[in-house]
């Protein structure tokens, strides 16, 4: 008997093209919101992990070839960057990641970005 491989519940391995764009949307917003942050305060590791993310989504857009689970592991990244800042507007932003990327978890805690630690 052979063990069949399940489907993680927040992995999908293809996006639609409003998903792909919503996912372009919001990584636009967090470097807005983030430009603002930096000529308020100095940056931080974090903060350059998050904008370093969302700048590679930003630059993938119009890129059809580009395999969903590298764009989905950018967004994970800035989804749970947005969390651990933890202000209003960047669980707002994780909110929008977490709708594009249609994941069904609550916005408070980190998701794995390797699909195979959701298993």
């Amino acid at each position: 008997m052979t063990a069949e491989p399940t489907k993680a519940p927040n992995l999908r391995t293809a996006a639609s093209a409003v998903d792909l764009e919503r996912l372009h949307v919001a990584s636009q917003r967090v470097l807005d919101w983030t430009s603002d942050l930096a000529n308020d305060a100095p940056g931080s590791a974090e903060l350059d992990q998050l904008t370093h993310h969302a700048r590679l989504l930003v630059e993938m857009r119009g890129m059809e070839a580009t395999p969903f689970a590298a764009i989905r592991a950018h967004a994970l990244n800035v989804r749970n960057e947005l969390i651990l800042l933890a202000t209003e507007r960047s669980l707002t932003l994780a909110v929008w990641f977490d709708d594009a990327l249609g994941l069904r978890t609550s916005a408070s805690r980190p998701i794995p970005t390797d699909p195979a630690e959701d298993a």
